[in-house]
This record gives structure tokens, C-alpha cells and sequence, in this order.
């Protein structure tokens, strides 16, 4: 968000905004910035307010994104190692769990190249 824009919020919202973000519920988020819950409301009338607090959420999306890309290859051989438990049943869960994530991603690959096709369409 550019800077005037920010400054347009109050210090009051801007202290705020951290807990909004960090918090797991808007009431423990009002409790610790130490406002109302209905004041918490007004603000969200104010698209300014709204739009830094969605870009903030945005970048935690995206630390917790590439830490979990960065533990991906970790978490694929731990799951297919796990395939040579003698637990028939365990390997058959672990099986499936592989074949669903793969499948999940040729579909989404799929439905990536098709947008990318429409899109370059128009």
C-alpha cells in the first residue's frame, strides 16, 4: 500500500492491525488491541482499513506458502519411505495419500494450462 494511503489511518487502526492479523478469532484480536468489537466493524466499512488488513493477511499467506514449499521434498520421501512399512494397511493409506496429491496436482496443472490458453485468447 502506498504511503498515503496508509496515512490515512488512524495510529489507533495502524497498532491494531497487527493483532487482526495475527490473531486466530476477531474477538481475541478486539481483546488484545484493546478496542470494541464494534469498533473493529466500523473500520472494516473503510475500505482503506480493509484492503492493508487483506494485504497483511496476504503476506503471512505467503511466508507460511514458502515454508511449506521448502519442506515439500522433505515431506515426499518421508511419505514414500513410509511405503515400505510391513503394515499392509498403512501402505495402502500412504499409497492413496500419494496418488490423491498427485492427482490433484495434474488436475490443477490442467486447469492452470486451460486459463493460460483462454486467457492468451483474449
Amino acid at each position: 500500500m502506498d504511503k498515503n494511503r496508509l496515512n490515512k489511518l488512524t495510529e489507533r487502526q495502524k497498532r491494531a492491525l497487527p493483532f487482526f492479523v495475527a490473531s486466530s478469532s476477531e474477538a481475541e484480536a478486539c481483546r488484545q488491541a484493546k478496542i470494541a468489537t464494534q469498533t473493529y466493524y466500523e473500520w472494516l466499512k473503510d475500505p482503506i482499513f480493509r484492503s492493508e488488513l487483506h494485504r497483511l493477511r496476504d503476506i503471512v499467506i505467503e511466508d507460511a506458502v514458502e515454508t511449506l514449499k521448502a519442506y515439500t521434498t522433505k515431506a515426499v520421501k518421508t511419505l514414500v519411505g513410509l511405503l515400505d512399512t510391513p503394515n499392509p494397511a498403512l501402505q495402502r493409506n500412504i499409497a492413496n495419500d500419494i496418488l490423491n496429491h498427485v492427482s490433484k496436482f495434474k488436475e490443477l496443472y490442467e486447469i492452470e494450462e486451460r486459463l493460460d490458453a483462454l486467457e492468451s485468447k483474449n
